[in-house]
């Protein structure tokens, strides 16, 4: 069974370096986790992030790829400050799968800045 899914962010996310980051990897626990919601009458009805086609195939909306940014951007940074201090690309992939979702924004600015400025 596969786990994981490439994806393509049509606009991009831009870091500080100018540098267009359009494509990434979901894990089919975080797809799952979008995806699956979508089935909820409710949430058919406001449908904010994502929509699903006929073809089954993901769309996500605007307020979708301002949200696929910013979490795209959360684990490439944290996946490479693990990686720095010693992790494994493995395990620091999947600890920022888990982290990219809980750390406060003010924390995240923070962690960013300080890799930025000392690990980039």
């Amino acid at each position: 069974m596969e786990t994981e899914f490439e994806f393509e962010l049509p606009k991009g996310y831009v870091d500080k370096n100018g540098d267009v980051h359009r494509r990434g990897t979901m894990r089919l626990a975080t797809a799952a986790d979008e995806i699956l919601p979508m089935r909820d009458p409710r949430v058919q009805q406001n449908a904010g992030y994502l929509t699903i086609g006929e073809d089954g195939s993901v769309i996500l909306t605007d307020d979708g790829l301002k949200t696929a940014s910013r979490v795209y951007e959360r684990h490439t940074i944290l996946t490479a400050m693990l990686m720095s201090i010693g992790v494994s690309r493995e395990t620091a992939e999947d600890d920022a799968c888990r982290i990219e979702h809980y750390v406060s924004q003010e924390t995240f600015d923070a962690m960013k800045a300080h890799y930025e400025k000392y690990l980039k």
